[in-house]
């Protein structure tokens, strides 16, 4: 089996990741820091776990999240689908 480079962080592309104060009144994390991910981020993470899985690149460890995604992007794709239906 070959070796695979480290993957250079992509989050210096995102400059809207920083860090926010969370201040909702009915959590009990209240005046903590959280990330904020956009839409594109994440379905670009999940997007590179389906891949990686595809070509079968991915640690032991990361497999289990690698198919979660999966999960997690199929059940989003049917979303729009059944709206599609519905309408038509």
């Amino acid at each position: 089996m070959y070796r695979i480079k480290p993957v250079k962080p992509i989050l210096k592309s995102y400059p809207s990741l920083n860090p926010k104060n969370l201040n909702s009144d009915n959590s009990p994390h209240k005046g903590r820091k959280i990330t904020v991910y956009n839409s594109k981020f994440v379905e670009s993470l999940m997007r590179a776990y389906v891949m990686a899985i595809g070509h079968n690149v991915l640690q032991k460890n990361q497999m289990k999240i690698g198919q979660r995604y999966a999960i997690l992007q199929s059940a989003l794709v049917q979303s729009p689908i059944y709206k599609l239906v519905f309408i038509i």
